[in-house]
C-alpha cells in the first residue's frame, strides 16, 4: 500500500508545514515502514531517515511555532520524546491504523491503537506526518486538521480533539448515544450551532453509548439488521454532516447556577485532570445515558454479547435464544418483565433471586409464579458462566450457588440476562439538578425540562422504564425542540430589554449581531 498527498496550505502544525509531501510505504506484510518528506517543487533527493526530524533549535527558531493558539507545553521536547518512544512500535501502530481505515472515522477510535500499545496519545499531535484516518471519502465538510486527499481522509499534525471555536455555543450537548446525536441533528437544523461532547471512553466504554456494545440491532426502524457500533457511526456522521461540532473529550465539571452555563473538560484520555479553559452554552442538553450493572462473574467478559446481555427487549428475540433455556438474574419488577418477555421465544426461563422473596409488586410476582415456562429459584446466585472455548464461542451453562446451603450446581443456559439495575451517569450534576432516589434526572414528562431553566435531559439518563434506542432518540428530538423554543423566547426577552451575559455582549456591536463563534463547519 502506498499513499501520498500534497498540502494545500503553508500553515504550520507542530512545526511541520502543509507544503510538504508525504511518501509512506508498507511492505506486503505491513510491518516495514519507510518515510520521507520533501518540499513541493524540489527535485527528488535520497531518502534520509532523519529527514523532517526537526531539532529543538530549528523548531523553536521558527516564529510560526509561537503562534499556535493551543497550549501544548514544550512541544519540541515532547516531539522528540514521543518519536523515540514510538519508534520501535511504529510498524505495529501503522498495522492497527490500516485495520481501522475501512471501519471508522471516529476520533476516539483512532486513538485506541495508541492506548492498546501503551503509546502516548500525544503521538498524534506531534508526529511530523499526517495520519491516515479513514479509507472512505467523507463528502461533508471536515473540522480543522481533517483534510480530504483523493480517496482518503487525513488527520493533520497538530490535531486537537476540539478546536478553538467550541468555547461558546448556543446549545451544548453532553453525550453521544441515540439521544445525543438526535438532539444534535435537530439542533443543527434549527441553526442552534450545537457542540456535542461525546466523551473519550466515557463510562468505561467507547463514545456512542450502550449501543456500541450490542452486536446485533433488529428493532431500530429502517434497519432489519445492523451492528450497534455501525448504527452509532451512521448517527454520528449524520449529525456532523448537519453541522454539529463534535468534541472527543469528556466533560469533567459543570456550573449550572447561572447562564450562560459553564463547563470544563478532561484532557483527552485523562479522567483525573481538568482543563483550566472555560466553555459556555446558552442551553444545555444532557444525554449522558446509563450503564447496566454487571456482576463481574468469571466468564462474563468472554461471553458478553455471546449469550450474556443486560437487555431482554433488545436481544431476547435473536435467533440464538429461540427455544433455548434462558436465565434472568434479579428479583424486582424489571426482572419480572424481562422474564415474561423472554417466554415468548424461550423454551424455559429460570429466574434467580438471591433473597427468599421477590421485590416485585404482588401483581408481577403472581404473574411470574403462574407462568408455565418460568421457574423461580430463591436464595440463589450465579457463580460462573461457561461456554464454548473457541473464539466468539457461545454461552452454554451457568454455575449457580445456594446462598443458604452453599451447594453449587451447573444448569444448562444458552442465555443470561442481568436485571439488577442501571447506574445513570449523573454524578456531574449532583447538587445542581433534581434527581430521584436512583440518581435519574427528573424531567417534565414529554418535554425533557429539568429543574434548571435552559437545561434539558434526554435518553436513559432520565428514562428508567423503557431504555430503548428508539425512545432515547425520540426524547433527544424533544429536548432539541424545547431548547429551540427556549432560546427563541430568550431572544424575545432581549428585544424587551432582558439580556443574558452572552446576549449583552452582542448589544455592544453597534446593532450588528455577530455569530457566537466562527465555526468553519457552518
Amino acid at each position: 500500500m502506498e499513499a501520498s498527498h500534497e498540502g494545500s496550505e503553508a500553515e504550520p502544525f507542530g512545526g511541520v508545514h502543509h507544503d510538504q509531501v508525504l511518501q509512506r510505504s508498507h511492505s506486503s506484510t505491513g510491518t516495514e515502514v519507510s518515510t520521507s518528506v520533501q518540499q513541493i517543487g524540489e527535485p527528488e533527493k535520497p531518502v534520509d531517515e532523519n529527514d523532517g526530524d526537526l531539532s529543538e533549535t530549528e523548531f523553536d527558531s521558527d516564529p510560526a511555532n509561537q503562534l499556535d493558539p493551543f497550549d501544548w507545553g514544550d512541544l519540541a521536547s515532547r516531539y522528540h520524546a514521543t518519536i523515540k518512544e514510538c519508534e520501535s512500535n511504529e510498524a505495529k501502530l501503522m498495522e492497527e491504523w490500516d485495520a481501522l481505515m475501512n471501519v471508522t472515522t471516529h476520533p476516539s477510535h483512532i486513538l485506541e491503537p495508541c492506548v492498546r500499545l501503551n503509546l502516548p496519545t500525544s503521538y498524534l499531535l506531534t508526529i511530523p506526518l499526517p495520519v491516515l484516518a479513514a479509507g472512505r471519502r467523507r463528502s461533508f465538510l471536515l473540522p480543522p486538521h481533517y483534510t480530504n486527499r483523493g480517496a482518503f481522509t487525513y488527520i493533520e499534525p497538530g490535531f486537537n480533539p476540539r478546536n478553538k471555536f467550541a468555547e461558546d455555543a448556543f446549545t451544548g450537548i453532553i453525550g453521544s448515544g441515540p439521544a445525543g446525536h438526535t438532539a444534535a441533528i435537530y439542533a443543527a437544523r434549527a441553526d442552534l450551532k450545537p457542540v456535542l461532547y461525546e466523551g473519550f471512553l466515557a463510562l468505561g466504554i467507547a463514545a456512542g453509548g450502550q449501543l456500541t456494545t450490542t452486536d446485533e440491532v433488529e428493532n431500530f426502524p429502517g434497519f432489519t439488521h445492523i451492528q450497534g457500533q455501525k448504527l452509532m457511526e451512521q448517527m454520528r456522521e449524520q449529525s456532523e454532516a448537519c453541522g454539529t461540532e463534535i468534541i472527543s473529550q469528556t466533560v469533567a465539571k459543570v456550573d449550572l447556577k447561572s447562564r450562560p452555563f459553564k463547563y470544563w473538560l478532561h484532557p483527552m484520555g485523562d479522567d483525573e485532570e481538568i482543563e483550566e479553559e472555560e466553555h459556555t452554552a446558552d442551553s444545555l442538553i444532557i444525554a449522558t445515558g446509563a450503564k447496566a450493572r454487571r456482576l463481574d462473574l468469571p466468564g462474563e467478559e468472554k461471553f458478553w454479547g455471546n449469550g450474556v446481555s443486560a437487555c431482554a427487549v433488545c436481544d431476547g428475540s435473536l435467533p440464538m435464544f429461540k427455544e433455548q433455556p434462558l436465565v434472568v438474574i434479579g428479583g424486582g419488577d424489571s426482572a419480572v418483565e424481562e422474564a415474561l418477555y423472554l417466554t415468548k421465544k424461550a423454551k424455559k426461563v429460570t429466574v434467580l433471586v438471591r433473597r427468599d422473596k421477590l421485590r416485585a409488586s404482588r401483581t408481577n410476582a403472581r404473574r411470574l409464579a403462574n407462568h408455565p415456562k418460568i421457574e423461580i429459584m430463591y436464595n440463589t446466585s450465579p457463580s460462573e458462566i461457561k461456554g464454548e472455548e473457541k473464539k466468539n464461542g457461545l454461552m452454554t451453562h451457568l454455575v449457580i450457588k445456594n446462598n443458604v446451603t452453599k451447594e453449587e450446581q451447573t444448569i444448562e443456559a444458552k442465555g443470561l440476562f442481568y436485571a439488577v439495575g442501571h447506574d445513570p451517569a449523573t454524578s456531574l450534576f449532583k447538587g445542581q439538578l433534581d434527581m430521584d432516589e436512583d440518581g435519574y434526572l427528573i424531567t417534565e414528562p414529554g418535554r425533557g425540562l429539568t429543574s434548571v431553566e435552559g437545561v434539558f435531559a434526554a435518553g436513559d439518563v432520565q428514562d428508567k422504564r423503557y431504555r430503548q434506542a428508539i425512545t432515547s432518540a425520540g426524547s433527544g428530538c424533544v429536548a432539541a425542540l424545547e431548547a429551540e423554543k427556549f432560546l427563541a423566547e430568550e431572544d424575545d426577552h432581549v428585544e424587551n430589554g432582558l439580556e443574558t451575559e452572552n446576549q449583552a455582549e452582542k448589544s455592544q456591536t453597534n446593532g450588528v449581531v455577530p455569530e457566537y463563534r466562527s465555526n468553519p463547519l457552518l
